[in-house]
């Protein structure tokens, strides 16, 4: 397992010119982090879920998926950033192409009591939306993944913060990837 860099660090910044290319060793440990799986938790769908469909089942209170689709369900239905017609492996592989970017931010810092890598990269379709992509160092899985369309603003001092615009969105998505970390840590 690969420890990135020190705790609360912006590790790479969008590319400008004449800047300098990453540290090979650096470019390994981001392709190795980029190839993590979900997390195989089981978590709880949210209550503005319930009464829908998923995969031929109706979701009620209770209801479980893995997080990774938990996550597409969330993306598509609730923050209707994915089409609904993206597959688990269509939803993964852009969060993949999103932590290879040379457009990526990476932030480290400590979550929930956990080291976690948070990749942030700026739509070439959209503007003003970002992929952001959560991985937790200790357990060696992704957590999170979503597209905002909120400004997120790194910090070297704290954890990723949020703009004033569509704070309410960014503001659930940024909970709701600490409740997944949390959630790894009891199971």
């Amino acid at each position: 397992m690969y420890k990135l860099i020190d705790s609360h660090s912006i590790i790479l910044t969008q590319p400008s010119k004449g800047k300098k290319s990453l540290p090979p060793q650096t470019f390994k440990q981001i392709q190795h982090v980029a190839q993590a799986d979900f997390t195989p938790a089981l978590l709880e769908v949210d209550k503005a879920l319930w009464g829908g469909f998923w995969q031929g089942d109706v979701i009620a209170p209770g209801y479980q998926l893995p997080a990774q689709e938990l996550a597409l369900l969330r993306a598509i239905r609730l923050d209707e950033t994915w089409p609904e017609q993206t597959t688990l492996s269509q939803y993964v592989a852009d969060l993949r192409q999103a932590m290879l970017s040379s457009f990526a931010t990476i932030w480290t810092g400590n979550i929930a009591g956990l080291e976690c890598v948070v990749f942030v990269t700026p739509s070439s379709k959209q503007e003003g939306e970002s992929t952001v992509v959560w991985y937790c160092q200790l357990t060696n899985y992704l957590h999170a993944g979503y597209r905002t369309r909120s400004k997120i603003l790194l910090s070297s001092s704290s954890q990723p913060h949020l703009s004033v615009k569509n704070k309410q969105q960014a503001s659930t998505q940024l909970d709701r990837a600490i409740q997944q970390i949390r959630s790894h840590q009891y199971k």
